[in-house]
């Protein structure tokens, strides 16, 4: 401001020292130019005039000291009338500053600029140019901008979910890479990343199945085994795991109830003995009283093993019994009597023996009975028979004493007997159709007679009456030692409290009357 009031000051100086010299002109305006291009001429030619009036030499020469004088003379004439030799200095000032630039940024800080020129006025005629700046900056949009979000590197992964058989793992990141601020956008995507992992599959133990059906019971009764199984494919063991514990069978005990009797089989459950009963077997009596005492068929027996149903066989001295299937048991070279000695087996029984005694039959199976003591060649006479599984016994054995009967006139009808008979009695007794009997179609009861006192191994009785004077005290009524059955005898009538049958033979005068056979 101080510059313009400066050049205001100088140009009104300027204007006001111009009148005051036209003021003192002495030419009017057609002299003053012929005056003036007098003065042009002495400058051409070297003039050198006053430094006030602002005008110098424009060429060389030299002019003599008249030449000057006039020159002199022209210049004081056309300086009263104001004429000057260029224009007076022109100081430079600003002009208005024009509109403002756009921001160099839209926020943060940027900068913006306007500028303006020296020609209010332009400087001129060696006058100064205008001071200060042509361009001025300042600050603009400094609020801060916008920052959108950005994502930092993932974090570690998580630890997997399974350890096998696929599970799955996680890993984040923060929208903090930059934070989003100033309004600046979220970060886009998740912030959370999932992935399958430990997808091998996982061991699996193996387990057991359910147990199959249990096998056929090795024995229909008294207690067989039977196994059953499982297998471990509930699941089979994979990919290393575990097989199944335990066993992959288990038995049991089956069929425990009592097995029904069944009768020997021939011939592996028959057995001959000349020495005695042998252990582990129910036997019958094979005797010849007329042998002589040194051959020693007091101690010889035909045998089936224990535990098995009574094969019904009986040893008769007497001739075959009648309603049974008998076997006469000879030795042709033998002379004691032997014709008359039979094997003798119930009429149903599925024993259909056949003897040889002049070795083993063909095609059978078959049992050698030998005395060794006697010397009538008995080691060539065998008892034959087809092999044969005893069958089971289904029918009950005899009730008493329902089922039982005395008979003294022979075997009645619908019975199987047992002979009951003392060689000792005289011939008019009659004891030779004297028979103890039970009704057919039942299980053979196991009785057997001896008149060569007890059986061993089995449970004998001893019937005898104490007025008969024919060896009574040596004839026996034996029963297997697992029979059911135990038998009493009394001589003086029935036992109170027990089941009693009557043996009487009325021919024999020795008071048979009240003797009874009782369970």
């Amino acid at each position: 401001m101080g510059k313009i009031l400066l050049l205001v000051a100088i140009v009104g100086f300027t204007l006001v020292a111009i009148a005051d010299a036209q003021s003192k002109c002495k030419l009017n305006k057609k002299n003053v130019n012929k005056k003036v291009k007098q003065f042009d001429d002495c400058l051409e030619k070297g003039y050198q005039a006053d430094e006030s009036t602002g005008c110098s030499a424009t060429g060389e020469g030299r002019l003599s000291k008249k030449q000057k004088k006039q020159c002199a003379k022209v210049e004081k004439a056309v300086m009263a009338c104001g004429h000057a030799c260029s224009e007076p200095p022109v100081d430079g000032g600003w002009g208005d500053y024009r509109d403002w630039s756009e921001c160099s940024a839209s926020c943060g800080g940027g900068t913006k600029t306007r500028s303006r020129t020296c020609s209010s006025p332009a400087p001129a005629n060696g006058g100064a140019e205008c001071e200060g700046d042509a361009e001025e900056t300042e600050g603009c949009n400094t609020e801060p901008c916008p920052v959108d979000g950005g994502w930092n590197n993932y974090r570690d992964w998580s630890e997997c979910s399974a350890s096998c058989g696929g599970g799955t793992k996680t890993r984040s990141r923060t929208c903090s890479s930059p934070a989003p601020a100033n309004g600046g956008a979220e970060c886009e995507g998740d912030a959370e990343e999932t992935e399958g992992c430990n997808t091998e599959p996982c061991p699996v133990d193996g387990g057991w199945s359910n147990y199959g059906d249990w096998s056929q019971c090795s024995a229909s009764c008294a207690g067989g085994t039977q196994s059953r199984s499982r297998t471990c494919t509930n699941p089979a063991p994979a990919y290393g795991g575990a097989n199944c514990q335990g066993q992959n069978t288990e038995s049991q005990i089956c069929n425990t109830q009592v097995c029904p009797p069944r009768l020997p089989s021939w011939p592996g459950d028959f057995k001959w003995s000349s020495a005695g009963v042998p252990d582990g077997y129910t036997c019958m009596r094979v005797i010849e009283f007329a042998e002589p005492e040194g051959h020693t068929w007091q101690d010889n027996f035909f045998c089936w093993k224990n535990g098995m149903a009574d094969p019904g066989l009986r040893w008769s001295m007497a001739g075959a019994i009648t309603g049974q299937k008998c076997v006469n048991i000879a030795e042709d070279a033998d002379p004691h009597t032997w014709g008359d000695n039979f094997i003798c087996v119930p009429q149903d029984s599925p024993y259909n023996f056949k003897w040889n005694s002049a070795g083993p039959l063909a095609g059978l199976g078959c049992i050698q009975w030998l005395e060794t003591a006697d010397p009538d060649t008995w080691a060539d006479n065998y008892l034959c028979h087809e092999n044969m599984e005893g069958p089971v016994v289904t029918e009950p054995l005899p009730s008493w004493p329902g089922d039982f009967k005395w008979s003294s006139s022979g075997v009645p009808d619908g019975y199987t007997c047992m002979r009951v008979i003392e060689f000792a009695e005289p011939e008019g007794h009659t004891w030779q159709d004297n028979f103890f009997c039970w009704k057919n179609g039942m299980a053979d009861p196991g009785l057997r007679w001896s008149m060569a006192g007890e059986i061993a191994g089995q449970k004998c009785v001893n019937i005898a009456e104490d007025a008969d004077p024919h060896t009574w005290d040596d004839n026996f009524v034996c029963l297997p030692a697992d029979s059911p059955y135990d038998f009493q005898w009394n001589s003086a009538g029935p036992i109170a409290g027990l089941g009693c049958i009557q043996w009487l033979e009325t021919a024999d005068p020795d008071t048979w009357a009240d003797n009874y056979l009782c369970n």
